[in-house]
């Protein structure tokens, strides 16, 4: 088999990266099949090594045995990735861009998820519609305060002054009438109430 020995050498070296992952590597008429499992993150990933590889086109071939969804997209990009990389061995490079699409994938649904539940949970927010008095909202001075974004993240400030638990329910049902916000994945409310009292009061009770 021509190029036998760089295509034992990259074995060899996939062994050592992924020592767990790399679970079958045999020979089958003249071709050579590789097994990576990874059980943590269900991925499934076989390649088989043909004659010729990596300096003749046709000469690897990528199956995604799990993780179904986007397979063939993934399965492509990884064989573009093959035809980019002619005369170079190329599985680990193929395997980390496969992990990596994957571990995007995982990640933006989780964010849609955590985004859903979010969602659902403010629509629970009619708890609060029925609480407190509508007479005030109008009356209500409330401070917007600028869009700041870090990193992926937009944080907004809204203030206003209260003197009751009737404003704090009003100020909630105003600051959640904006879909933007109601519909954001962390909304924290702190309402505080003191009770001043002036140097003439105080000199009064004295």
């Amino acid at each position: 088999m021509k190029n036998l020995e760089v295509i034992l050498q990259e074995i060899e070296v996939l062994r050592c990266i992924y020592p767990e992952e790399i679970q079958e590597t045999y020979e089958e008429e003249n071709h050579y099949i590789i097994t990576f499992n990874d059980e943590v993150k269900n991925i499934v990933i076989r390649f088989t090594i043909s004659e010729n590889y990596p300096d003749e086109e046709n000469t690897l071939t990528v199956i995604i045995t799990q993780r179904y969804n986007r397979r063939k997209e993934f399965e492509n990009k990884a064989l573009n990735t093959f035809k980019e990389s002619l005369g170079e061995v190329c599985i680990y490079k193929i395997l980390e861009e496969i992990r990596s699409s994957f571990e995007l994938e995982d990640e933006q649904s989780l964010q849609k998820k955590d985004g859903d539940d979010n969602i659902i949970e403010n629509d629970d927010e009619e708890e609060y519609a029925d609480q407190g008095s509508y007479e005030n909202e109008n009356s209500l001075d409330i401070i917007h305060g600028p869009l700041t974004t870090e990193m992926k993240s937009s944080f907004q400030s809204h203030l206003a002054e209260v003197h009751s638990m009737d404003d704090v329910y009003s100020f909630r049902r105003i600051v959640l009438s904006n879909k933007k916000v109601s519909h954001s994945h962390q909304n924290i409310l702190f309402s505080d109430c003191y009770l001043f009292e002036t140097a003439i009061d105080r000199k009064s009770y004295s």
